[in-house]
């Protein structure tokens, strides 16, 4: 764990304190920021907000001090009260390398807010906000908190949380989250907190499928989007599905952890764990056991 937060705090831009989205590693096994590259120095609600709740789990562990964390999340608040928000809402992608005379970065690659990136960023506010109880710090963050509504994202058509905010063409996505055992869970959860019904959480699909292991055992799961670890795990960071739901969700991110091993088995491979990645060709794709 403590590897993996020096992996993350490698990726800190030092100007912004937000971590870019890429970055190449040299041969002696530095992480190397590539500066005049808009694609290398990207960051989006999601990288900052895992950005944010690494440096807090850092201070929790004592890899880094109680002032350093605070220092860090604070330079973090600092950008993120610049940055450009419709509703209290912050856009896919921003450029780290192009900062403007406030030291604000711009908004890059299109003009869409996603709802799901965006309920990423909110849950790490939490934490951090919970993080720094007491401190003017945690203020300043109830101030970014306070400004958003989940309702923006609601499709009353069909009792869903649409995709995002096409701000280019003012309007809502035409795509709604459906799929319960994903990411998406934690949006209609926030969407639920900020009053909408209930239904936003019940109308989620909850198909269930069988893997069949080498064994002939059947393993029966709700089935994600494309069956990788990161959709069926990644809300359980901030929800804590152990404790609210130990015999449903949290039984059913063990069985799908079991399908992932068996299936890296049946393929003799040592390593087990797909999720969603860059493919070598640099396009954005679905990976997972199908």
């Amino acid at each position: 764990a403590q590897a993996t937060f020096s992996g993350m705090a490698a990726l800190f831009e030092p100007q912004t304190g937000l971590p870019v989205d890429k970055a190449t590693i040299a041969a002696d096994g530095t992480v190397q920021l590539v500066r005049g590259n808009s694609d290398f120095m990207k960051t989006s609600p999601t990288n900052i907000g895992l950005g944010m709740t690494s440096v807090v789990i850092a201070r929790d562990h004592g890899w880094i001090t109680a002032q350093e964390a605070e220092a860090r999340v604070t330079k973090m608040i600092d950008s993120l009260d610049k940055m450009e928000r419709i509703q209290g809402f912050w856009f896919n992608w921003y450029d780290l390398g192009a900062l403007d005379e406030t030291g604000a970065p711009p908004v890059t690659l299109n003009e869409f807010l996603s709802a799901v990136d965006n309920a990423n960023l909110t849950a790490s506010l939490m934490v951090a906000r919970a993080a720094f109880d007491g401190a003017a710090l945690a203020d300043r963050i109830q101030a970014l908190l306070d400004a958003q509504d989940y309702t923006f994202f609601y499709n009353s058509t069909v009792g869903l949380m649409t995709h995002g905010w096409d701000a280019s063409a003012n309007a809502p996505s035409p795509y709604d989250y459906g799929t319960f055992n994903t990411e998406a869970r934690l949006l209609a959860l926030l969407g639920v907190s900020d009053g909408l019904p209930r239904a936003v959480w019940d109308n989620m699909s909850r198909a269930v499928l069988a893997y069949e292991t080498a064994t002939d055992e059947r393993i029966l799961v709700v089935a994600p989007w494309g069956g990788s670890l990161f959709e069926a795990l990644f809300a359980g960071l901030f929800m804590d599905d152990v404790t609210y739901a130990p015999d449903s969700i949290a039984e059913h991110s063990r069985r799908i952890i079991r399908v992932h091993m068996e299936a890296a088995a049946k393929q003799g491979r040592p390593i087990w764990g797909w999720s969603p990645r860059l493919s070598p060709q640099g396009t954005y794709e679905e990976a997972g056991v199908p």
